[in-house]
């Protein structure tokens, strides 16, 4: 994975490079090339809604894969404010129904924040809801 200026994402593949021209610039040794190619491109937004499988629950957040790879935590503040509470089993519980979220739930959440660091993308999550798919 990889950021690149202009996509607005990460590029995640490429295929159907199409070279369509060539030049040499100021005499340098480098030669430029035109192309045309076609990119897949990860490009997550604020407020988005996307779906994970829950990995690890601590009372302080739960943490979350993304197509298997995309770290997201939801913490504990966004856990409450969808009516999950902390029980003495050390498990998210929802306080209207008695559902709980443990490892291996899918859970669907609204994007709040993006994280980059370096080459590393992670997003934090809110108003997750557990899901039966």
């Amino acid at each position: 994975e990889k950021e690149i200026d202009g996509l607005n994402g990460i590029l995640l593949a490429y295929d159907n490079i199409r070279i369509v021209g060539s030049n040499i610039l100021n005499e340098h040794p480098q030669i430029h090339y035109e192309i045309i190619v076609g990119v897949l491109v990860f490009s997550p937004i604020e407020g988005a809604k996307m779906s994970g499988t829950v990995t690890e629950c601590f009372q302080s957040h739960i943490s979350m894969l993304v197509y298997k790879f995309l770290p997201v935590t939801i913490p504990s503040e966004s856990l409450m404010d969808a009516g999950y509470v902390w029980n003495e089993e050390e498990q998210w519980v929802h306080d209207e129904d008695g559902s709980n979220i443990g490892r291996e739930d899918k859970i669907v959440f609204q994007i709040s924040k993006l994280h980059q660091f370096g080459r590393l993308l992670s997003l934090e999550g809110k108003s997750p809801l557990a899901v039966n798919y």
